[in-house]
């Protein structure tokens, strides 16, 4: 019954998400949710606090997607959309464009972008964004439509349940067809960087496969099991390998000025049915050229 519930038997009307329910006691209305769709049991009182369940008959209805407070100066310049539904947006990010404002008032983020597109399509959404990529690295980003979708997705990262994969253009020759690269990382005392470190870092692991070799550069196809920040390059650069075009850890600029890294495949269970959303995203033109000319 969970199956065909999950895949086909339920509806959003406006704010509302309508699905049958059994007959079966008000009281344990709850459990039969938690059962069958893991809903918080937090979000669940809220809802009843506020008038947001409605139970006749056999249809339940739960007010999922109210509107939000706007708090974002729109940017209208669109972003690239890979995929969307009510619960979820997921976005191919270009290199060189912040996710999010890091000063006082700056505007013309990814997340400007999301609230531009949240108004031009009449969506009264909150920005709710689940993880990040560097300002450098391309590719694709998730972000939740409302409280539940981010609970459920802010659950789905910490139990390692959204895979991300990258792409990556390396320096030096990777011998190893595959391999883990496994080292805790926190901030360098000397430098405004990050490093692997022995004391006080967070454990991070990295997996990779040798998808090409060129004389002098090889090309990665990278997994994590964790999310730490720069944890890429700081991995790539502790090996003797660091991204083409990433300086801050040993990369030369001479074929890239960024670094090559790019985010191409996300697999994300989605926020009611669970079952896999496959997203991927082409490699930009300036690492399609770096591939053409080497690869």
């Amino acid at each position: 019954m969970r199956e065909s519930l999950n895949k086909k038997l339920y509806a959003v009307k406006g704010e509302w998400l309508q699905l049958p329910a059994p007959a079966i006691p008000e009281e344990i209305l709850f459990r039969w949710l938690a059962e069958q769709f893991s809903f918080p049991e937090k979000l669940w009182k809220k809802l009843n606090a506020s008038g947001g369940i409605d139970w006749s008959k056999r249809r339940l209805s739960l007010r999922l997607f109210p509107a939000e407070p706007v708090t974002l100066e729109a940017d209208w310049q669109p972003p690239e959309i890979v995929y969307e539904d009510e619960f979820m947006l997921i976005v191919d990010k270009e290199a060189g464009c912040k996710v999010h404002p890091t000063e006082p008032g700056e505007t013309g983020t990814l997340v400007h972008r999301i609230a531009g597109h949240y108004a031009l399509t009449g969506q009264q959404r909150a920005v709710r964004i689940i993880h990040r990529l560097d300002r450098d690295t391309s590719g694709l980003i998730v972000f939740a439509k409302g409280e539940f979708a981010q609970i459920r997705l802010d659950e789905w990262m910490r139990e390692r349940k959204i895979e991300r994969r990258y792409t990556a253009f390396v320096h030096g020759v990777v011998s190893q067809n595959r391999g883990t690269i496994e080292g805790a990382i926190g901030r360098d005392r000397h430098r405004d960087r990050y490093r692997v470190t022995e004391r006080g870092g967070q454990l991070a692991t990295t997996h990779f496969q040798t998808l090409a070799r060129a004389q002098h550069a090889s090309m990665l196809e990278l997994r994590l099991d964790t999310g730490r920040t720069h944890q890429i390059r700081v991995h790539l650069s502790s090996i003797g390998n660091p991204l083409i075009g990433d300086v801050l850890y040993g990369g030369q600029t001479s074929d890239l000025a960024h670094q090559a890294l790019h985010a191409h495949l996300l697999t994300v269970p989605h926020p009611w049915t669970g079952e896999a959303v496959v997203c991927e995203a082409d490699l930009p033109s300036e690492l399609q050229r770096l591939r053409k000319k080497w690869f």
